[in-house]
């Protein structure tokens, strides 16, 4: 009697853990669905000094984990490009001022895309979410929220990130990023459309909430399971 009794409590610990990173991957199949291109707009906001606005083209395979940017707009960066690949680890940036392609360095990854709240690799697919994070998910009624705790021996920017999303349909209302107990960064979702049976929030606003700065990214107009060309993707075309 006691086996069958420890056999139905590994079950049930097991299914619960089951449970929280199935829960947790369909939100990062929300924030990144597998392919996309689009148009957007960035305006940095600053409490003592004027916005800053870009536009840019924003092309995703996020089953490759490969992000291409090409700014169209103010001129100062017009025609710049940065490819971003392995969870944003490795970037190639295209200056059309030098007309040179450049790998960046590593610790110019974690730096906001041109002075912005968004890191590159918040353009990315979260894995690191599900294989560097414990999961606890706590559900009342339609509403989920789940809080990572960074494991033991990983080093990471965050060590909690708490994600407060819709249970019907897995999309993220907000997520706080900690590092130890203060909540450093707040992105909001806002504005939910629907195409072709995607839907998506087309405002999203990351807070840092030290300086009060913030950053708006406006989609501007998307298309979702999108075919690329095999070198889109290629750093050695970035100046094409």
């Amino acid at each position: 009697m006691r086996s069958i009794y420890l056999f139905i409590l590994i079950n049930i610990i097991f299914s619960q853990s089951d449970s929280s990173s199935a829960i947790l991957d369909s939100i990062i199949n929300k924030l990144a669905p597998t392919t996309s291109k689009g148009t957007m707009i960035q305006i940095n906001k600053y409490p003592d000094k004027q916005d800053r606005m870009f536009k840019y083209e924003y092309f995703s395979d996020n089953s490759k984990n490969m992000q291409l940017v090409k700014y169209i707009s103010p001129k100062k960066v017009k025609n710049n490009s940065f490819l971003i690949k392995n969870d944003g680890k490795d970037i190639w940036a295209y200056f059309s001022r030098t007309k040179r392609v450049r790998k960046l360095a590593s610790h110019l990854t974690k730096k906001g895309m041109q002075n912005s709240e968004f890191s590159f690799q918040d353009l990315g697919r979260n894995n690191e979410w599900l294989e560097d994070y414990d999961v606890n998910v706590d559900k009342k009624d339609t509403k989920i929220k789940l809080t990572l705790m960074l494991k033991d021996g990983i080093s990471s920017e965050y060590t909690k990130i708490i994600i407060d999303a819709d249970g019907r349909n897995y999309l993220p209302n907000e997520i706080l990023y900690f590092t130890n107990s203060v909540n450093e960064k707040t992105l909001f979702f806002k504005d939910l459309k629907t195409n072709n049976n995607f839907m998506y929030a087309s405002k999203m606003i990351m807070r840092n909430n030290r300086t009060k700065a913030e950053t708006h990214m406006i989609i501007e107009d998307i298309i979702f399971d999108v075919k690329f060309e095999n070198d889109i993707f290629n750093e050695n075309k970035l100046n094409n």
